[in-house]
């Protein structure tokens, strides 16, 4: 398959000879405008899903963190205090707050 980059060129070249011979080029030319602006369109898009991927994979993570604390409190004696309860409890909002804020980051 020819890579858009190549086709863009191909229309811009055809539209300067339809210009030298005395023909409307405007057409061309306008056609491998708009796939130029389409081809950096997905390519931002492409890096968007990237960093929505990397953000997904970050999710995934904290949520097998959560249930392993959760699965760590289920086999804790019922005798657990309420301090270390909390403390378990804000450990995890932690986690999620880092979690919030690094969202659509990209690295």
């Amino acid at each position: 398959m020819t890579e858009t980059k190549t086709i863009i060129e191909a229309l811009r070249i055809l539209a300067r000879d339809l210009k030298g011979i005395g023909a409307d080029e405007r057409l061309i030319s306008e056609a491998a405008d708009r796939l130029q602006k389409q081809q950096r369109k997905i390519r931002n898009q492409r890096r968007e899903i990237e960093a929505l991927q990397k953000d997904k994979h970050r999710v995934d993570g904290f949520v097998n963190w959560l249930d392993a604390e959760i699965k760590k409190m289920m086999y804790v004696s019922s005798a657990l205090n309420v301090e270390q309860k909390v403390q378990t409890l804000r450990e995890a909002r932690k986690q999620l707050e880092k979690l919030r804020n690094g969202l659509g980051e990209q690295k």
